[in-house]
Protein backbone atom coordinates (compact mmCIF):
# COMPACT_ATOMS: atom_id res chain seq x y z
CA UNK A 1 0.00 0.00 0.00
CA UNK A 2 2.76 2.19 0.76
CA UNK A 3 4.74 1.95 -2.70
CA UNK A 4 0.93 3.00 -4.28
CA UNK A 5 0.36 5.52 -2.43
CA UNK A 6 4.28 7.32 -2.75
CA UNK A 7 3.85 6.78 -6.33
CA UNK A 8 0.60 8.21 -6.75
CA UNK A 9 2.07 11.24 -4.53
CA UNK A 10 5.14 12.23 -6.78
CA UNK A 11 3.02 11.32 -9.85
CA UNK A 12 1.59 14.48 -8.96
CA UNK A 13 4.81 16.16 -6.61
CA UNK A 14 6.66 17.66 -9.64
CA UNK A 15 8.91 20.77 -8.91
CA UNK A 16 7.40 23.71 -10.51
CA UNK A 17 9.30 26.52 -10.96
CA UNK A 18 8.78 30.58 -12.32
CA UNK A 19 11.04 33.29 -11.71
CA UNK A 20 9.79 36.87 -10.30
CA UNK A 21 10.83 40.01 -12.24
CA UNK A 22 11.52 40.88 -16.37
CA UNK A 23 14.24 40.79 -18.57
CA UNK A 24 16.01 39.09 -21.67
CA UNK A 25 16.47 35.43 -21.16
CA UNK A 26 18.01 33.07 -23.06
CA UNK A 27 17.71 29.00 -22.65
CA UNK A 28 19.43 26.18 -24.35
CA UNK A 29 18.71 22.34 -23.14
CA UNK A 30 21.46 19.40 -23.00
CA UNK A 31 21.76 15.63 -22.51
CA UNK A 32 24.84 14.24 -20.39
CA UNK A 33 25.06 12.11 -17.92
CA UNK A 34 21.91 10.23 -18.66
CA UNK A 35 20.08 13.80 -18.16
CA UNK A 36 18.48 16.51 -19.64
CA UNK A 37 20.26 19.70 -17.73
CA UNK A 38 18.20 22.90 -18.64
CA UNK A 39 20.05 26.29 -18.63
CA UNK A 40 18.21 29.68 -18.91
CA UNK A 41 20.43 33.09 -18.56
CA UNK A 42 18.84 36.70 -17.75
CA UNK A 43 20.89 38.92 -19.03
CA UNK A 44 19.33 42.39 -19.23
CA UNK A 45 19.85 44.24 -22.76
CA UNK A 46 23.71 43.68 -22.59
CA UNK A 47 24.01 40.04 -24.13
CA UNK A 48 23.75 39.66 -28.08
CA UNK A 49 21.67 36.61 -29.54
CA UNK A 50 25.33 35.26 -30.69
CA UNK A 51 26.62 35.74 -27.48
CA UNK A 52 23.88 33.87 -25.63
CA UNK A 53 23.96 31.25 -27.79
CA UNK A 54 27.72 30.97 -27.52
CA UNK A 55 27.87 31.27 -24.07
CA UNK A 56 25.03 28.44 -22.98
CA UNK A 57 26.81 25.61 -25.51
CA UNK A 58 30.26 26.46 -23.76
CA UNK A 59 28.59 26.15 -20.45
CA UNK A 60 26.99 23.04 -21.48
CA UNK A 61 29.54 21.12 -23.17
CA UNK A 62 31.63 21.59 -20.04
CA UNK A 63 30.10 18.43 -18.96
CA UNK A 64 31.44 16.49 -21.97
CA UNK A 65 34.72 15.03 -20.43
CA UNK A 66 32.88 14.38 -16.90
CA UNK A 67 30.05 12.51 -19.10
CA UNK A 68 32.91 10.31 -21.00
CA UNK A 69 35.07 9.64 -18.24
CA UNK A 70 32.16 8.54 -15.94
CA UNK A 71 29.85 7.34 -18.22
CA UNK A 72 29.91 2.93 -17.71
CA UNK A 73 29.01 2.18 -21.45
CA UNK A 74 32.53 3.50 -21.72
CA UNK A 75 35.21 1.17 -21.67
CA UNK A 76 38.22 2.94 -20.56
CA UNK A 77 36.22 5.56 -18.56
CA UNK A 78 37.56 6.48 -15.20
CA UNK A 79 34.36 4.48 -13.56
CA UNK A 80 35.34 1.76 -15.73
CA UNK A 81 38.87 1.86 -14.20
CA UNK A 82 37.84 2.59 -10.59
CA UNK A 83 35.87 -0.44 -10.19
CA UNK A 84 37.57 -2.65 -11.91
CA UNK A 85 41.47 -2.17 -10.74
CA UNK A 86 41.50 0.18 -7.65
CA UNK A 87 40.79 -3.59 -5.12
CA UNK A 88 44.22 -4.55 -6.90
CA UNK A 89 46.57 -1.19 -7.03
CA UNK A 90 46.10 2.84 -6.60
CA UNK A 91 44.41 4.28 -10.39
CA UNK A 92 44.92 7.55 -10.99
CA UNK A 93 42.38 9.90 -12.16
CA UNK A 94 41.46 12.63 -14.23
CA UNK A 95 41.16 15.91 -12.08
CA UNK A 96 37.65 16.52 -13.21
CA UNK A 97 36.47 12.79 -11.70
CA UNK A 98 39.02 12.92 -8.58
CA UNK A 99 37.06 16.41 -7.88
CA UNK A 100 33.50 14.42 -8.38
CA UNK A 101 35.10 11.52 -5.88
CA UNK A 102 36.23 14.17 -3.20
CA UNK A 103 33.02 15.32 -2.91
CA UNK A 104 31.45 12.13 -2.65
CA UNK A 105 33.70 11.17 0.10
CA UNK A 106 33.22 14.87 1.85
CA UNK A 107 29.04 14.16 1.69
CA UNK A 108 29.26 10.52 3.05
CA UNK A 109 31.40 11.98 6.07
CA UNK A 110 28.67 14.82 5.77
CA UNK A 111 26.09 12.59 6.44
CA UNK A 112 28.13 9.94 8.54
CA UNK A 113 27.52 7.28 5.80
CA UNK A 114 24.24 7.67 4.99
CA UNK A 115 24.69 9.01 1.85
CA UNK A 116 27.44 6.73 0.49
CA UNK A 117 28.53 6.70 -2.70
CA UNK A 118 29.66 3.02 -2.71
CA UNK A 119 25.88 1.97 -2.44
CA UNK A 120 26.23 0.40 -6.27
CA UNK A 121 25.13 -2.62 -5.52
CA UNK A 122 21.83 -2.09 -3.51
CA UNK A 123 20.76 0.28 -6.56
CA UNK A 124 21.41 -2.40 -9.26
CA UNK A 125 18.90 -4.16 -6.92
CA UNK A 126 15.91 -1.90 -8.25
CA UNK A 127 17.04 -1.30 -11.72
CA UNK A 128 14.71 -1.75 -14.48
CA UNK A 129 11.60 -2.21 -12.36
CA UNK A 130 13.57 -5.32 -10.49
CA UNK A 131 12.93 -6.39 -6.89
CA UNK A 132 15.43 -7.40 -4.37
CA UNK A 133 14.92 -10.13 -1.66
CA UNK A 134 16.16 -10.02 1.46
CA UNK A 135 18.60 -11.77 0.88
CA UNK A 136 20.43 -9.94 -1.87
CA UNK A 137 19.78 -6.82 0.05
CA UNK A 138 21.31 -8.06 3.10
CA UNK A 139 24.20 -9.10 0.80
CA UNK A 140 24.34 -5.68 -0.90
CA UNK A 141 24.41 -3.75 2.47
CA UNK A 142 27.66 -5.54 3.33
CA UNK A 143 29.58 -4.51 0.44
CA UNK A 144 28.37 -0.34 1.61
CA UNK A 145 31.19 1.41 2.90
CA UNK A 146 32.60 4.38 1.63
CA UNK A 147 35.63 4.45 4.29
CA UNK A 148 36.96 1.41 1.97
CA UNK A 149 37.79 4.00 -0.51
CA UNK A 150 41.13 5.79 -0.37
CA UNK A 151 42.00 9.25 -1.74
CA UNK A 152 45.64 10.33 -2.37
CA UNK A 153 45.44 13.62 -3.36
CA UNK A 154 48.74 14.26 -4.30
CA UNK A 155 48.95 11.63 -7.08
CA UNK A 156 45.16 12.24 -7.64
CA UNK A 157 44.50 8.09 -7.23
CA UNK A 158 41.82 5.75 -5.81
CA UNK A 159 42.07 2.47 -3.77
CA UNK A 160 39.75 0.53 -2.50
CA UNK A 161 40.24 -1.44 0.51
CA UNK A 162 37.75 -4.54 -0.48
CA UNK A 163 37.41 -6.37 -3.65
CA UNK A 164 33.40 -5.93 -2.80
CA UNK A 165 33.45 -2.23 -3.05
CA UNK A 166 32.17 -0.54 -6.20
CA UNK A 167 31.52 3.33 -6.83
CA UNK A 168 28.23 4.94 -8.02
CA UNK A 169 27.59 8.88 -8.98
CA UNK A 170 24.04 8.22 -9.07
CA UNK A 171 23.42 10.46 -5.83
CA UNK A 172 25.40 13.62 -6.76
CA UNK A 173 26.60 13.60 -10.32
CA UNK A 174 23.43 15.81 -11.28
CA UNK A 175 24.59 17.95 -8.96
CA UNK A 176 28.07 18.09 -9.73
CA UNK A 177 27.20 18.97 -13.04
CA UNK A 178 25.26 21.71 -12.25
CA UNK A 179 27.72 23.53 -10.53
CA UNK A 180 30.23 22.86 -13.15
CA UNK A 181 27.70 24.73 -15.32
CA UNK A 182 27.28 27.21 -13.07
CA UNK A 183 30.92 28.10 -12.25
CA UNK A 184 31.17 28.65 -16.70
CA UNK A 185 28.54 30.94 -16.44
CA UNK A 186 30.46 32.99 -13.39
CA UNK A 187 33.30 33.14 -15.80
CA UNK A 188 31.40 33.79 -18.71
CA UNK A 189 30.79 37.21 -16.83
CA UNK A 190 27.10 35.85 -16.19
CA UNK A 191 25.64 36.92 -13.06
CA UNK A 192 21.94 35.46 -13.06
CA UNK A 193 20.93 31.89 -14.42
CA UNK A 194 18.47 29.39 -13.82
CA UNK A 195 20.41 25.33 -14.35
CA UNK A 196 18.09 22.71 -13.40
CA UNK A 197 18.41 18.86 -14.19
CA UNK A 198 15.42 16.73 -13.23
CA UNK A 199 14.65 17.06 -9.28
CA UNK A 200 18.22 19.63 -8.64
CA UNK A 201 18.63 22.82 -9.66
CA UNK A 202 20.55 25.70 -9.01
CA UNK A 203 19.66 30.00 -8.73
CA UNK A 204 22.78 31.59 -9.72
CA UNK A 205 22.72 35.19 -8.14
CA UNK A 206 20.82 37.61 -6.35
CA UNK A 207 18.89 39.72 -8.35
CA UNK A 208 16.07 37.34 -8.89
CA UNK A 209 14.18 35.02 -6.50
CA UNK A 210 12.19 31.71 -8.13
CA UNK A 211 9.45 29.98 -6.48
CA UNK A 212 9.64 26.53 -5.67
CA UNK A 213 6.41 25.32 -5.28
CA UNK A 214 5.63 21.65 -3.10
CA UNK A 215 2.23 20.34 -4.52
CA UNK A 216 0.00 18.71 -1.84
CA UNK A 217 0.55 14.88 -2.25
CA UNK A 218 -3.62 14.60 -1.85
CA UNK A 219 -4.77 17.23 -4.01
CA UNK A 220 -3.21 18.62 -6.96
CA UNK A 221 -4.67 21.81 -7.05
CA UNK A 222 -3.22 22.90 -3.52
CA UNK A 223 0.00 23.74 -2.50
CA UNK A 224 1.60 21.94 0.49
CA UNK A 225 4.49 24.77 0.38
CA UNK A 226 5.71 27.54 -1.83
CA UNK A 227 9.23 29.35 -1.11
CA UNK A 228 11.66 31.56 -2.84
CA UNK A 229 15.27 31.10 -3.20
CA UNK A 230 18.06 32.74 -4.72
CA UNK A 231 21.66 32.00 -5.22
CA UNK A 232 20.97 28.45 -3.65
CA UNK A 233 20.49 24.75 -4.80
CA UNK A 234 17.73 22.83 -4.25
CA UNK A 235 17.34 19.05 -4.62
CA UNK A 236 14.16 16.91 -3.83
CA UNK A 237 13.93 13.24 -3.58
CA UNK A 238 11.15 10.83 -3.35
CA UNK A 239 9.47 8.01 -5.91
CA UNK A 240 8.38 9.78 -8.76
CA UNK A 241 11.21 8.36 -11.28
CA UNK A 242 13.43 6.57 -9.95
CA UNK A 243 12.64 2.30 -8.78
CA UNK A 244 14.98 2.44 -5.73
CA UNK A 245 13.09 5.01 -4.25
CA UNK A 246 9.65 3.31 -5.14
CA UNK A 247 11.03 0.46 -3.62
CA UNK A 248 12.00 2.14 -0.51
CA UNK A 249 9.94 -0.21 1.74
CA UNK A 250 11.98 -3.06 0.45
CA UNK A 251 15.27 -1.66 1.68
CA UNK A 252 14.87 1.12 3.84
CA UNK A 253 14.75 -0.93 7.48
CA UNK A 254 17.47 -2.70 6.81
CA UNK A 255 19.53 0.35 5.48
CA UNK A 256 18.47 2.23 8.97
CA UNK A 257 19.30 -0.68 11.02
CA UNK A 258 22.72 -1.03 9.28
CA UNK A 259 23.26 2.91 9.89
CA UNK A 260 21.47 2.32 13.79
CA UNK A 261 18.50 5.00 12.79
CA UNK A 262 15.52 4.50 15.11
CA UNK A 263 12.92 6.18 12.75
CA UNK A 264 9.99 4.44 11.07
CA UNK A 265 8.76 6.55 9.03
CA UNK A 266 8.65 6.60 5.50
CA UNK A 267 9.26 10.31 3.64
CA UNK A 268 7.08 11.25 1.05
CA UNK A 269 8.92 14.19 0.01
CA UNK A 270 12.24 15.49 1.26
CA UNK A 271 13.46 18.77 -0.40
CA UNK A 272 16.68 20.60 0.53
CA UNK A 273 18.32 24.12 -0.30
CA UNK A 274 21.95 24.65 0.49
CA UNK A 275 24.82 26.98 -0.84
CA UNK A 276 24.97 24.16 -4.36
CA UNK A 277 23.43 21.75 -5.86
CA UNK A 278 25.69 18.99 -5.25
CA UNK A 279 25.26 19.68 -1.73
CA UNK A 280 21.55 20.03 -2.03
CA UNK A 281 20.84 16.52 -4.20
CA UNK A 282 23.63 14.72 -1.43
CA UNK A 283 21.98 16.03 1.60
CA UNK A 284 18.32 15.21 -0.16
CA UNK A 285 19.56 11.60 -0.63
CA UNK A 286 20.80 11.04 2.56
CA UNK A 287 17.52 12.55 4.87
CA UNK A 288 15.14 10.63 2.82
CA UNK A 289 17.18 7.70 4.50
CA UNK A 290 17.49 9.62 7.58
CA UNK A 291 14.13 10.23 7.93
CA UNK A 292 12.96 13.68 9.87
CA UNK A 293 13.69 13.60 13.26
CA UNK A 294 17.79 13.13 12.79
CA UNK A 295 17.39 14.90 9.26
CA UNK A 296 16.19 18.36 10.84
CA UNK A 297 18.55 17.95 13.17
CA UNK A 298 21.18 17.61 11.21
CA UNK A 299 20.22 20.72 8.17
CA UNK A 300 19.32 23.20 11.18
CA UNK A 301 23.26 22.01 12.49
CA UNK A 302 24.45 23.05 8.70
CA UNK A 303 21.74 26.23 8.77
CA UNK A 304 20.63 24.82 5.78
CA UNK A 305 16.76 23.98 4.91
CA UNK A 306 14.20 21.24 4.54
CA UNK A 307 10.52 20.20 3.82
CA UNK A 308 9.67 16.18 4.74
CA UNK A 309 6.13 15.17 3.94
CA UNK A 310 5.56 11.45 5.61
CA UNK A 311 2.05 9.62 6.35
CA UNK A 312 1.37 8.38 9.99
CA UNK A 313 -0.11 4.80 10.36
CA UNK A 314 -3.56 6.28 10.04
CA UNK A 315 -2.85 7.90 6.84
CA UNK A 316 -2.58 11.11 8.03
CA UNK A 317 -0.13 13.49 6.39
CA UNK A 318 2.66 15.36 8.58
CA UNK A 319 5.38 17.47 7.21
CA UNK A 320 8.24 18.34 9.21
CA UNK A 321 10.86 21.98 8.39
CA UNK A 322 13.24 23.68 9.37
CA UNK A 323 12.61 27.93 10.76
CA UNK A 324 13.26 29.03 7.45
CA UNK A 325 10.58 26.92 5.84
CA UNK A 326 7.75 26.28 8.30
CA UNK A 327 5.62 29.50 7.80
CA UNK A 328 5.56 27.95 4.01
CA UNK A 329 3.62 25.37 4.37
CA UNK A 330 -0.08 24.96 4.26
CA UNK A 331 -2.79 22.47 4.95
CA UNK A 332 -0.93 19.72 6.56
CA UNK A 333 -0.36 19.47 10.31
CA UNK A 334 2.95 20.63 11.19
CA UNK A 335 5.78 18.87 13.65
Amino acid sequence: MLKKIMLATFLIAGLLLSSCGGGQNFQKTGFYLSNIFDVTIYSGKDLSNSNSERILTQSLESLRELDNRINPLNPIGDINALNDNSSKHPVKISPVVFSLVEKAMKGAELTDGTYDPTNASLLQLFQNDQQGSAAQIKNALSKIDYQRVLLDSTYQTVRFAEPSVELTFDGLKKGYAIDLIAENLVNSNISSALIRSNNTLFVLGKKKAYQVTVPHPDDPDKKAAKFSIKNKGYAQVGGQDENFYKNAESWLPAYRQKLEIDDKSFPLYVGVVAPNAVTAEVLAHALFIMGPAKGVALIQKLKYDVIYLTRDENGNLHAYATNGLKSKIKGIALN
